[in-house]
């Protein structure tokens, strides 16, 4: 989008580009995905079209997640960390940068233990992992995104391995045949 055609900016908006935000603009498209089945799949798909970039940014983010439980699938297996490893290998062009929250340690046994050890990047030039922990006491982000190439993000799903929840499972859930532990991450 250029200079010219971008949509006038709304003097009610709370953001100021360059200030409190990189930039503002419009996307070309929007969609929901309701399911955690759908929503990997999807980020599994646009990943492995990834040309140049991939950030991933989470609350906790788990190098074992499975991006694909179709063991129909002819990609399944999928974890999200030897699926980035492979993805880099197989593109000379491709960089991975994962940012996740460096957690209190009341979450030690939600959490995956040592995190950037099983990613096991630190020599990589091309694959970062980052712990952030640089906020106030009892602070955290809580985003939780996935950006390709700068041209397409997923927004909203939690990357943990115990709230990867699928449609059935929620409707499982809401019914009392779930434990109760289970959480469903709708944003």
């Amino acid at each position: 989008m250029t200079e010219d055609s971008a949509p006038p900016k709304n003097p009610e908006s709370p953001f100021s580009d360059g200030e409190n935000c990189w930039q503002q603009t419009v996307a070309d498209a929007f969609g929901w995905t309701i399911d955690g089945d759908d929503y990997f799949r999807a980020v599994r798909d646009a990943i492995g079209k990834a040309e140049r970039e991939i950030i991933i940014v989470g609350w906790d983010i788990d190098s074992r997640l499975e991006l694909i439980r179709d063991e129909t699938d002819p990609r399944h297996p999928s974890p999200l960390c030897e699926t980035l490893q492979r993805l880099v290998d197989a593109n000379d062009a491709l960089r991975v940068y994962v940012l996740s929250w460096d957690f209190a340690l009341v979450y030690v046994l939600e959490r995956e233990l040592l995190p950037a050890r099983a990613f096991g990047w630190e020599n990589s030039e091309r694959l970062y992992f980052e712990l952030d922990g640089k906020h106030v006491s009892g602070a955290s982000h809580h985003q939780k995104l996935v950006i390709v190439d700068g041209a397409l993000a997923f927004l909203g799903l939690s990357t943990l391995l115990h709230r990867y929840v699928t449609l059935t499972g929620a409707i499982r859930l809401i019914a009392g045949t779930v434990p109760r532990r289970l959480s469903l991450c709708v944003g």
